[in-house]
């Protein structure tokens, strides 16, 4: 239901109003609307505007929760109790002293997370939207058949707003809006995170689609964008954030990307913000590792000739902020994707989102959230052993189908691996491996004189996992619950 009523003594006020009459004052922020969802378990405030000094309260089925009195500017603020997660819709009312009375229907109390960053994020279910366009979501038929019965995922859009000093009001794109009724302009990502999230936890989940594409991270830090459209919405509790973010700053160049450090350290000022902002110092917030992108080269050297390579390693580098969590999306491109800027398979990035959702923020057990990261590499007299945790059932090489891109990944031989690792010399030369092996938590890794090199690299290229010219397939290291390895480049101790 799309209504949110405003009423004059009793009389329906209709958009066109008559000349003769004054224009109500009466107003909520346009973060509420009917179909929303308010954040479970926490007071939340709502806001709004009437005449000076005039009398508001706040109903919810008819019972009282919450009275004030506006100011001389007219602007009043009244906190609704704390409410535990309900399917069940209530009908919430404002009564204003003039006779106004604002109807809210359809709510529900659930978990709220904002869905931030560029195109990636921002990439809904409408075919031809986006520049450049983006193509249909993989699996489209399945998600629009089964959307008709998820009236509990909500989704509101915030407007483009950029402004050069912090907003007070939450400028909204348009109104809240129930998967059930239409999906369409909903973040894809953000729909499928949600999806996976209520099938597990039964509860309605609100997405707030904050994004901007195009944009690098400095705006989302201190810039337009936080003003914007992140601090009016940081009056109102959420459950934590999901960004995807990270094309824009490799400006599409490699020699003119952040180097990986520089972006890491803009991450740790990103998430600090948004905390502060808050006023959480724990908001989960999760994060998306850049995909593959472009031609796929096995030379020596490896290629990044847009950059994503030093973007992805600052990803990972900032893993090390507390409450934070990687999904890697690296193998998510297929041969006939390599070059889109928009992969289509945003059902496996939304659900790796939700598994860090469901292990750190609701405490879930019994399965892998993420995919193997390294935390050590020495080199050895047989080679260069690489330790990793998150191996989950055990480490794999293996290969997504990019014919059936929906499916679990293949198992794939452990010595095809070496087409993905790379020794670096002190020079700064690399050599591609001569073999893989993998060994319980760990990967033994041999090459040209291996003694000699100074780093490790892997998937350390703008797109490690593109198929080959022949067609062959290119494998990847996963752990066996399928969820694929970060790429990384490693210094190796006592090398210098």
């Amino acid at each position: 239901m799309k209504t949110m009523a405003i009423m004059k003594s009793g009389i329906f006020m209709a958009e066109m109003l008559c000349a003769s009459f004054a224009v109500s004052a009466a107003s909520v922020d346009s973060f509420f609307s009917s179909d929303m969802v308010v954040q479970r378990d926490v007071a939340f405030p709502i806001y709004g505007t009437g005449s000076a000094k005039e009398a508001v309260e706040v109903s919810i089925d008819g019972r009282s929760v919450g009275k004030a009195t506006a100011d001389a500017a007219g602007k009043w603020r009244i906190e609704l109790p704390a409410m535990p997660a309900s399917k069940t819709p209530f009908e919430m009312k404002v009564k204003f002293g003039g006779g106004d009375v604002i109807t809210l229907d359809n709510v529900v109390a659930g978990d709220i997370w904002v869905c931030a960053g560029q195109s990636n994020m921002e990439y809904d279910f409408t075919p031809g939207s986006g520049t450049p366009p983006w193509p249909v979501v993989l699996g489209w038929d399945e998600i629009k058949a089964d959307a008709e019965k998820r009236d509990l995922i909500r989704h509101l859009k915030i407007d483009r707003v950029g402004p050069g000093a912090p907003l007070a009001t939450t400028q909204a794109a348009d109104s809240w809006t129930a998967a059930s009724d239409d999906i369409s302009g909903f973040t894809a990502t953000g729909y499928l995170f949600a999806r996976r999230l209520n099938d597990e936890l039964d509860i309605p989940v609100g997405l707030v689609n904050a994004t901007w594409s195009g944009q690098k991270i400095q705006p989302f830090i201190d810039g337009g964008i936080f003003n914007g459209m992140i601090t009016p919405i940081a009056r109102f509790p959420i459950k934590g954030v999901i960004y995807y973010q990270g094309e824009a700053d490799s400006n599409m160049q490699a020699d003119t990307a952040d180097a990986p450090e520089v972006y890491a350290a803009k991450m740790r000022k990103l998430v600090a913000a948004w905390r502060g902002a808050w006023r959480n110092k724990d908001l989960p917030f999760y994060y998306v590792q850049l995909a593959s992108y472009g031609a796929a080269n096995r030379s020596a050297e490896g290629s990044d000739l847009y950059g994503w390579s030093k973007i992805r390693e600052g990803q990972r580098l900032a893993m090390d902020i507390p409450g934070v969590g990687m999904a890697t999306a690296i193998d998510l491109v297929s041969f006939d994707d390599r070059f889109a800027i928009h992969p289509p398979d945003k059902k496996d990035v939304g659900e790796r989102l939700a598994l860090w959702a469901l292990a750190k923020t609701y405490g879930r057990t019994g399965f892998e959230y993420c995919g193997p990261v390294p935390v050590s590499a020495e080199v050895e007299d047989g080679g260069i052993r690489v330790k990793f945790s998150h191996v989950g059932k055990g480490l794999m090489a293996a290969h997504k189908d990019w014919k059936a891109m929906l499916n679990p990944p293949v198992k794939d031989e452990p010595e095809r691996l070496a087409m993905n690792f790379y020794l670096v010399r002190g020079d700064g030369k690399s050599k591609r491996a001569k073999s893989v092996k993998i060994e319980g938590d760990s990967v033994l890794v041999t090459g040209p004189a291996f003694k000699k090199a100074v780093k490790i690299r892997y998937a350390d290229s703008e797109a490690p996992s593109v198929v080959e010219a022949d067609g062959s397939q290119v494998p990847m290291l996963y752990n066996v619950d399928g969820l694929p390895a970060t790429p990384f480049v490693l210094e190796l101790p006592g090398r210098d």
